[in-house]
């Protein structure tokens, strides 16, 4: 990864800023490569390897902080204050006029962050088969509504078959032993407590994986039965 910005406390001048930007459009365009390794937590993403962006530091007191860039995989990264956020299927024209624009945070609110009300979902990665697949595949996952501080869940020891396509649940990972189960629903990780296996076998098998989420598992459906909360939550 290519790194061309000095510490954070150096405010950049216009001129600077620049010529940043002009490098680093240099560097996008011929394919100039790094071997600076460096993981970063990504918003509903978790963990990303970023050695293989192309990376630019914004001056401080900017909205956008950061943009990372992998043109092979058409994959943006964008720091907001200190969260980085994911946009997927953007072309190397897109970062180009971005990063050409005078004004960084106003080009990212009109043409880069997804907006519905305003019809604009090109970049979503929920919307990208690509990183659906990757969101199925990761075997260290952050599940919703776990206790503060251990969202993270490795996935490694659980059972996690190969399920039909649905449009709505997308994995389901069970650990027999202690009888927990967590599944992927919609664009989230979400974990129930105290299944029973035969329970799991059951939703595997279903003819439909969505209807058998809603009548049987769906926390609104059975009292709260599977619900984790009061209950004790397993650690990997």
């Amino acid at each position: 990864m290519i790194m061309l910005s000095d510490t954070s406390s150096d405010i950049v001048s216009g001129m600077e800023n620049y010529v940043r930007r002009l490098l680093y459009l240099i560097i996008i365009l011929f394919s100039v490569t790094g071997a600076h390794a460096e993981t970063i937590q990504v918003k509903y993403l978790g963990k990303l390897d970023i050695s293989n962006y192309k990376c630019l530091n914004i001056k401080p007191d900017a909205d956008v902080r950061r943009i990372c860039f992998n043109k092979d995989k058409k994959h943006l990264i964008v720091k907001l204050d200190k969260t980085y956020y994911n946009y997927c299927n953007v072309t190397q024209y897109a970062v180009t006029k971005w990063i050409s624009a005078s004004d960084l945070s106003e080009h990212y609110r009109n043409f880069i962050q997804p907006n519905k009300r305003m019809g604009r979902i090109a970049f979503r990665c929920a919307d990208s088969l690509e990183w659906k697949e990757y969101y199925k595949n990761r075997t260290v996952v952050k599940v919703r509504h776990r206790p503060k501080g251990k969202g993270m869940v490795d996935l490694t020891s659980f059972d996690c078959p190969k399920i039909k396509n649905d449009k709505l649940v997308h994995r389901i990972c069970y650990h027999a032993n202690k009888k927990y189960m967590v599944a992927l629903i919609g664009r989230y990780y979400f974990h129930y407590c105290a299944v029973g296996p035969n329970v799991y076998k059951s939703w595997i098998s279903a003819s439909s994986l969505e209807v058998f989420y809603q009548d049987n598992i769906r926390v609104s459906s059975n009292g709260g039965l599977y619900d984790c909360r009061g209950k004790q939550v397993p650690e990997f």
